[in-house]
């Protein structure tokens, strides 16, 4: 401990400093940690102070503190500004250091003060001893009189030259040299070595010679039943062994043999023994413990390992018999037993399954596999198939406890080939273009199945059910027809859809067993020429007073004059053009499907949208309820005014809404069949739908020679 006074800038007051310094931390990173604090101390009369914004410094480090005293000459206060600072030693045993040190408040005062730290004692008087000897390792036990924190200390071999760093701090312990060679003499010493690198104390050294004890040459592998060859290397034809075979928790022994190939035949005992041992698995490690005897006299034990796996043929589960059911009424009212099975249609119960383990394991479930479906269960009955695909008859797989699977296939007792009704064709057009009476061609099939020569599911219910674009909901279904035989072929009548608008239509078709439903849109009425009593239009419904109004291009072959005179000369008139399809971006999540299905495109004839394309899904997505999942974004100007519904086809049966949106971006909600599920990864979503824009997309004028603009966007012209 060292003290240092510092005038104040009062006559009355000094300021003591008072230092410690110890040795912290490990090699290499050695510190003095420099412990310091601040008092008064009154050189004369008396003195007080009571401030409460006292700064102390040492060497750059501050700390506040409020300081309050009364001292009579020669007393000195309680301590302020205690605190520490470390400094590092590097390479030096000790440091000393000269650093500011003072104080700032109702008094100042700064001044150098100087310390010196202790220094790093060389530890030396190290001791070894020898034990523990292996074939591959020795134990050297070390001691240390002095503490050796400060320094590395490492262990030698003098003959190798080869180095083992000692990690105790104490310098007490033991450490087990490993990865040493068998038969083979070592020297150890203990080196003490500074920071520098400088070996400053060697100790006395310990002579040990590694033993030449046998081990297991090869990892034996082989198969319940059969017999192992365990190959022994060694340094002494004259030695003995004994060897413990351990699997799982199961161990038996050979002995008496020496170096060399020798054939180990597991008994039966010992096979049903170990097969104990696989309930849950196929195979198993097999650890061997070898130990060599010098006569009586065991020198030491090795280790191997080796894997045993059990007979798959003779382990494997069987599947003695099941029975099967088809559950659905409508095909077995058709084929006029639960034995017969319809594709597609029917769903089938297995039940009463017998199985059994062997050699000790479990049945822990079963598997039904029909086609490429296969559906779990841990109980004998299985239910909930799915829908039969192929004629693959009914495999029933039982799976053990160690994972092997015993099988049983039960064909059919007969297969009808079926399909749900289909259509290739759909195509609405309004009767005369204009009129309310909407007809469908519809083009497609249906699936027919003859029963011992009778003919069932001949006929074909065609409904349709109706909306408004603008609506959410669709109205109740009406009959259209009813087709025989298995074609579907006709253009047909549905009813009367109100020109002035566009429709949804929605189909069902329906045989007796399945149901398909598709959809389609009709747009408004098209009339060629409507002339009204002040008003003309061509290809639409005019809505102008005293005006010529045409939903299709206009060609002018000659000059054009407009105006209030008709004396005014038009330089250009703008065509409102086919864009062609232009690819949209797609939305996080999702690509175009593949290079044989067009991507998502959208395209503009005047006022005319369509929006098509086959979208994937990267991944499983939450559909949502209400165009929550953005898929893409149409280019600037192709948006609608308002929202756009139509249902589209996904993968398989499943349905969705596309909804397109008047902020441009393309959404889908609503997948699946019955109800909402998931947009699965590598999802199909087959997407095509159509709007008209509510103002012309032309984006030029109407202007005179001189480039004068004559008409605004949307055709009318300007006064003045």
């Amino acid at each position: 401990m060292a003290t240092s006074t510092i005038n104040t800038s009062s006559k009355y007051v000094d300021l003591i400093v008072t230092t410690s310094c110890a040795l912290s931390g490990n090699y290499p990173n050695i510190k003095a940690v420099t412990s310091y604090n601040f008092k008064f101390k009154c050189t004369e009369g008396y003195a007080s102070c009571n401030y409460n914004n006292y700064t102390f410094s040492f060497d750059g480090q501050q700390s506040k503190s409020s300081v309050n005293f009364y001292l009579d000459e020669g007393e000195i206060s309680g301590a302020y500004g205690a605190d520490k600072k470390e400094y590092n030693l590097g390479n030096a045993r000790k440091i000393t250091k000269t650093v500011k040190a003072g104080c700032d408040g109702l008094w100042d005062a700064s001044d150098d003060i100087s310390f010196t730290s202790p220094s790093v004692e060389a530890p030396t008087n190290y001791g070894l001893t020898v034990s523990d000897i292996t074939e591959k390792s020795v134990k050297i036990t070390h001691t240390l009189t002095n503490k050796r924190a400060y320094w590395r200390v490492r262990l030698k071999d003098t003959i190798s030259k080869k180095t083992w760093n000692l990690n105790s701090n104490t310098g007490n312990g033991s450490t087990t040299i490993t990865g040493l060679t068998a038969n083979t003499s070592y020297t150890f010493v203990v080196e003490v070595i500074d920071r520098n690198g400088t070996v400053c104390y060697t100790s006395s050294s310990k002579s040990a010679k590694t033993l030449g004890i046998s081990k297991v040459g090869n990892s034996p592998a082989f198969t319940l039943g059969n017999p192992f060859v365990l190959e022994i290397t060694g340094y002494d034809d004259g030695f003995t062994h004994t060897a413990v075979f351990k699997v799982g928790s199961y161990s038996f022994t050979r002995t008496g043999f020496h170096r060399g190939s020798v054939t180990i035949t597991p008994t039966e005992t010992e096979i049903d023994a170990m097969y104990d041992e696989f309930v849950t698995k196929d195979d198993l490690e097999m650890s061997i413990t070898l130990t060599t005897y010098s006569g009586s006299s065991s020198i030491g034990s090795s280790t191997g390992k080796g894997t045993v796996r059990i007979n798959i043929e003779e382990a494997r589960p069987l599947v003695n018999s099941f029975t099967y059911a088809d559950t659905v009424s409508a095909c077995t009212s058709i084929t006029g037993s639960n034995k017969h099975v319809i594709q597609n249609a029917s769903v089938l119960r297995v039940s009463s399954i017998s199985a059994a383990g062997r050699k000790g394991a479990s049945i822990v479930k079963y598997q039904l596999v029909i086609g490429d479906r296969t559906v779990e269960s841990t109980t004998t009955t299985i239910m909930d198939t799915g829908t039969v695909p192929s004629n693959t008859g009914v495999t029933v797989k039982a799976i053990d406890s160690r994972g092997l699977e015993g099988s049983l296939t039960i064909p059919f007792e007969k297969y009808y080939e079926y399909d749900q009704p289909r259509l290739s064709q759909l195509v609405p057009h309004r009767q005369n273009r204009i009129e309310d009476a909407v007809l469908i061609n519809m083009v497609g099939s249906f699936v027919p199945i003859t029963v011992n020569g009778s003919a069932k599911n001949n006929s074909c219910k065609v409904e349709y059910a109706k909306k408004k674009t603008s609506e959410t909901s669709f109205g109740s279904y009406s009959t259209i027809t009813t087709f025989y035989g298995g074609t579907i072929n006709r253009d047909q009548i549905v009813g009367d859809m109100d020109a002035e608008y566009s429709f949804n239509i929605r189909i069902r078709l329906s045989d007796a067993l399945t149901t398909s439903i598709y959809e389609c849109t009709i747009g408004k009425g098209i009339p060629d020429l409507v002339m009204g009593k002040n008003r003309i239009g061509f290809g639409r419904i005019p809505e102008r007073e005293s005006a010529v109004e045409s939903a299709w291009p206009i060609y002018v072959y000659g000059d054009v004059y407009a105006g209030p005179n008709a004396d005014q000369k038009l330089a250009y008139a703008s065509d409102i053009e086919d864009t062609g399809w232009i690819d949209c971006e797609y939305g996080s999540g999702f690509e175009r499907y593949s290079d044989a299905h067009a991507g998502l495109q959208v395209r503009r004839e005047g006022s005319d949208v369509k929006l098509r394309g086959c979208v994937r899904c990267l991944q499983n997505t939450p559909s949502g309820s209400d165009g929550e999942v953005i898929i893409g974004y149409l280019p600037e100007g192709f948006a609608p005014s308002d929202y756009v519904n139509t249902i589209c086809q996904g993968s398989g049966m499943n349905r969705f809404m596309l909804r397109i949106e008047s902020k441009g971006t393309i959404e889908v909600s609503r997948y699946g069949t019955t109800s909402m599920i998931d947009i699965p990864a590598n999802g199909w979503l087959n997407c095509f739908t159509s709007w008209f824009l509510d103002k012309p997309v032309a984006e030029k004028y109407l202007t005179d020679e001189s480039g004068n603009q004559l008409t605004d966007e949307k055709g009318n012209y300007l006064i003045g």
